[in-house]
């Protein structure tokens, strides 16, 4: 030990813990340089792990009070602990240890990296993974490389369970607690004994310290099964909640006892798996949790199967539901040259979602997803050069202090096409989608600089590479981001290559629909997603927005999917600066009509502050809120469009629960509830307007008729006409045969005030009108009751008469 090792004193008078402060040792930090807070993040047999901050970042800082110690017990553990993470320091598979600071003379704090989404148990239990088999088997994947390659370093983890795998930022596991490695010699004493004993092998309960490195990591690998049926259910606690100390090792003994009996079912005690588990998962655990440890697989083969399952499944769902990609790379303009990926080269992969709500935050993650491709590709190694290993090493982990992250991805190239002998190939998608976040945030300038630099010198004058493809909701325009370029391709939804990539034709959504049993014709599933139009000339298509077909087919429910987005965000706080005229198309948008209006080529962020219309328009357009109709003109594509159209200037009121609750209260006849939503819709549509005194009868009865559009299925029918000499109505709701209130219908007549009148003469003059002409209305013969509406507008007043006609 060296000569300035600090000695902590055990309270029992036993051995001191003596922990180095040489190079090759943990760092023993400064006095004060650590600070606790009191957020506890979890808690073992004698620690608590508390959140707190160490050179001005926030970490994890583990609690170990040394009056625990039991024969040494807590002085063994937290010495293996510090040197093994100290000895791993170097893997992104393992949580960081970034040093030990004693608090007093026995209590001792081991200080790591913060993990941002906790451990694996709490992670699974707030996250929502159900029937996501691709991200569950990443997860097991991911946690099984990080197992072998502290098996290849010598180390055994002695005590694998979820709550000792932590989730960082990226949602990469990385193993922690590595107290018990090597030296594992009983099972501890504690409040969490019952939870650790849940995933430990029933050959460690016998009492055996001389066992094997090799049992050892059988004994792993029974645990790591474990964790497997943990994911795979979704969080439950194997052998449930209730299941007491006593009755665990109970049954673990009673498991041993049946090593040889090949009826045995584990999963008998622990429990069983849904009928909706791929085989892929019911095999491994088995595998795992096999009683003979020599019948456990080794993790080369676990990895082998997730890594079979990840490309098999991942086939599967992308042949079902990822069609523009497909469509993309089998396209013959791609083939031709465009863009070809040759059998010997490689490609780098650009496809992380960036976020963050300071530049800091964003900066990270952009290193971070930097840092994740270099170690995806660490089989370069060995055909680097030192400096360049040095320098590697540095980009992997995320060094802060790496001041080239900008060059990091160009760098990456040179050491692919070196090793691959061929020229790279460059996929980007959603390339604009950080630059949109950055701009809604307010650090667009900061944001655009670094991704300018990282981007252009990846794209631009790179001798490795041989193509790029990048796919994003805004062209590239003439000035601005990436206007360094050299000549790019530019394809948008009017060019005829490729016009059909995107989205899904209509072909391609019947076979979606029906692959995925989806019971909707495909009539509904047109009005409601379909109606963008794409190439020119005689290329053209029509098209479905290929986000709410795909959550159309995993939920086989119309409704709005294609929400919240961070376009949206950015739509909804233009809007009230537009102009007089802006606002007047889009009421006229809202009622359906087409509008001409000229829009830019292409989107200049720098010109949405500026109140541009034209600019508005075009990020309109892109972002697939608006399209062209036959003549050129501007129209919403879709229903589910206007229904986010009408949320952009009505909030709350135009959702699927309002809608249903306002429906509901039109067949019951509540005037009250009505008159209240109608209301509240006029005052905003008035608001929006700005200098609007009145809105014209015919924008009422178009927005009635819209917002009641989900309804016009198999149970009702909507009709809409305008006023004319031989009827007298405007809105009909008739109830279909297989209507579940087929002997209730609606007839509505809407009228706006005159100048010598109020709502209310105007809704019992249209009241008068309707009785007298009721008669006419067609198609209400066979409808035992009529409920006549007259509702009539002022301004933003409204008021709504109703009466009852009861027919045969």
């Amino acid at each position: 030990m060296a000569n300035n090792a600090t000695k902590i004193a055990l309270p029992n008078g036993g051995s001191l813990l003596e922990v180095g402060s040489s190079a090759s040792n943990p760092r023993c930090l400064p006095k004060g340089s650590v600070k606790r807070s009191d957020k506890n993040l979890g808690h073992g047999g004698f620690s608590v792990i508390y959140k707190g901050t160490y050179d001005n970042k926030t970490v994890a800082i583990k609690v170990i009070n040394m009056w625990y110690a039991e024969a040494n017990e807590v002085h063994t553990v937290v010495q293996n602990e510090l040197k093994l993470l100290h000895t791993l320091r170097e893997s992104d598979l393992v949580i960081r240890l970034l040093g030990y600071y004693h608090d007093t003379d026995f209590v001792v704090w081991i200080v790591m990296e913060y993990a941002e989404n906790g451990d694996l148990a709490k992670f699974l239990n707030k996250s929502n993974l159900k029937g996501l088999w691709l991200a569950k088997a990443r997860i097991c994947a991911d946690i099984a490389k990080s197992v072998d390659a502290v098996h290849h370093c010598g180390v055994t983890h002695g005590d694998l369970k979820a709550s000792n795998v932590l989730i960082d930022v990226f949602l990469k596991p990385k193993l922690a607690d590595f107290g018990h490695s090597k030296t594992f010699t009983s099972i501890l004493r504690g409040s969490l004994l019952g939870q650790t004993i849940r995933y430990t092998a029933p050959e460690r309960l016998c009492g055996d310290k001389n066992m094997s490195s090799e049992q050892l990591v059988l004994a792993d690998i029974y645990s790591f099964g474990m964790i497997v049926w943990q994911v795979v259910t979704d969080g439950r606690l194997p052998y449930g909640e209730d299941c007491q100390y006593i009755d665990l090792f109970g049954l673990k003994m009673a498991a041993k006892d049946n090593r040889t009996n090949s009826n045995w079912n584990p999963l008998d005690d622990i429990g069983d798996f849904s009928d909706d588990v791929p085989p892929t998962f019911k095999e491994l655990v088995h595998a795992c949790l096999a009683t003979e440890p020599s019948r456990r697989p080794s993790f080369a083969q676990i990895q082998q199967l997730l890594g079979n399952f990840l490309h098999l499944y991942g086939c599967q769902i992308r042949q079902s539901v990822n069609w523009m990609a497909n469509k993309v790379l089998a396209s013959k303009h791609l083939q031709n040259g465009w863009m070809w990926m040759r059998p010997n080269s490689d490609s780098i992969r650009y496809q992380q979602e960036i976020s963050g709500i300071t530049w800091e935050t964003m900066k990270d993650h952009l290193q971070g997803l930097i840092g994740d491709i270099y170690s995806e590709h660490r089989y370069l190694w060995d055909s680097l050069e030192k400096e360049e290993q040095d320098e590697f090493k540095r980009i992997m982990n995320v060094d802060e202090n790496f001041p080239r992250f900008e060059t990091a991805l160009r760098k990456l190239t040179k050491y692919l096409t070196r090793y691959h002998q061929s020229q790279c190939v460059v996929l980007i998608d959603e390339y604009d989608a950080p630059l949109e976040k950055a701009f809604n945030l307010g650090y667009y300038n900061k944001a655009s600089e670094f991704l300018e630099m990282l981007l252009l010198s990846l794209l631009k004058d790179n001798s490795y590479l041989h193509k790029a493809l990048l796919v994003g909701v805004f062209r590239i325009a003439k000035t601005g981001f990436l206007s360094g370029l050299n000549n790019p391709c530019i394809n948008s939804m009017t060019s005829k290559p490729f016009a059909d990539k995107f989205g899904f034709t209509k072909d391609e959504v019947d076979l979606l629909l029906h692959r995925h049993k989806v019971n909707i014709p495909i009539d509904h599933a047109h009005l409601w997603y379909n109606g963008y139009r794409s190439g020119n000339g005689s290329q053209q298509y029509k098209l479905f927005n290929p986000r709410s077909v795909i959550f159309l087919c995993a939920q086989k429910v119309l409704k709005t999917y294609w929400s919240d987005t961070d376009v949206t965000s950015r739509i909804t706080k233009l809007l009230p600066q537009t102009s007089s005229q802006f606002k007047k198309n889009v009421l006229q948008l809202i009622s359906r009509n087409a509008i001409n209006v000229a829009s830019a080529d292409n989107v200049i962020y720098e010109g949405l502050d500026m109140n541009n219309d034209n600019y508005i328009w075009t990020l309109l357009y892109y972002a697939g809120y608006i399209t062209n109709d036959d003549r050129g003109n501007l129209i919403i594509p879709n229903y589910e469009c206007w229904m986010e159209w009408v949320n952009w200037i009505t909030p709350g009121l135009c959702n699927t629960n309002t809608i249903i609750y306002f429906f509901k209260r039109l067949i019951e006849g509540d005037t009250y509830d009505i008159n209240q939503f109608l209301q509240n819709a006029t005052k905003q549509f008035l608001l929006f307007g700005g200098g609007m005194h009145e809105i014209p009868k015919s924008f009422h009865q178009d927005f009635i008729v819209n917002l009641l559009f989900p309804f016009s299925n198999e149970e009702y029918n909507v009709y809409s006409k305008r006023e004319a000499p031989d009827r007298e109505y405007d809105i009909l709701v008739l109830p279909t045969v297989h209507a579940r209130c087929s002997e209730v219908g609606v007839a509505m007549k809407l009228k706006v005030a005159a100048d010598n009148e109020t709502e209310i003469n105007a809704s019992v003059n249209a009241l008068h009108q309707i009785r007298r002409d009721r008669g006419d209305f067609e198609g209400l013969n066979n409808v035992k009751t009529v409920l006549i509406y007259a509702i009539g507008y002022k301004g933003e007043a409204v008021h709504v008469e109703m009466v009852k006609v009861f027919q045969g």
